[in-house]
């Protein structure tokens, strides 16, 4: 059954009355004191008038897509070969020690968090044995090309280098840091 045609369409309304005393003048017509409004304190349309309205078509939206495992690799690779044995300024405050308790629960993240499903939890499973591997340090942080040698050895250098969703003409502003934030995401 449809709505009489003096049926109000808005649900968000105010009567002419109210608009006048929290205002100060009223926004309805002066014989119509208390007039239904909508939020703008306009009448609003009735189905009447609703059905008048020339509908138009809304285009289709895609459908939103699954994060690609691939941005999530390619992101926790350049993280690990670019990132890890960054010197700046908080390693003067956290100390060695700290950095590798660090590196160690990151690996360890990752090793709970990388997908599954595109490499058959190959890219996991390198993370585990990178753990192992890092335990044998026991808490010194490897120089770069023991640490480069270590990912290459349990498969960090397969993984991808390339964006899919991430992919930009402003590398800078998008690749790494837009599949940074899906790592994230993803992990959660």
């Amino acid at each position: 059954a449809s709505a009489p045609a003096s049926t109000p369409v808005s649900t968000s309304h105010v009567t002419a009355t109210a608009v006048t005393a929290a205002t100060g003048s009223a926004a309805a017509p002066k014989d119509a004191p208390n007039a239904v409004l909508d939020s703008f304190g306009k009448p609003p349309m009735t189905a009447e008038a609703t059905s008048k309205v020339p509908s138009k078509q809304l285009k289709p939206r895609h459908a939103i897509h699954p994060i690609p495992a691939s941005d999530v690799l390619a992101a926790a690779r350049y993280g690990l070969y670019h990132e890890v044995l960054l010197e700046g300024t908080h390693s003067n405050q956290t100390g060695p020690v700290s950095r590798f308790a660090a590196l160690q629960l990151w690996i360890q993240t990752l090793h709970r968090g990388l997908p599954q499903h595109t490499d058959g939890g190959a890219a996991a499973a390198g993370m585990a044995e990178l753990a192992l591997r890092l335990r044998a340090l026991k808490q010194t942080m490897p120089a770069r090309e023991v640490w480069h040698q270590m990912l290459e050895d349990v498969g960090v250098d397969h993984w991808p280098t390339q964006w899919v969703m991430c992919n930009s003409s402003r590398p800078q502003l998008h690749a790494y840091p837009c599949s940074l934030w899906l790592l994230f995401h993803s992990i959660l």
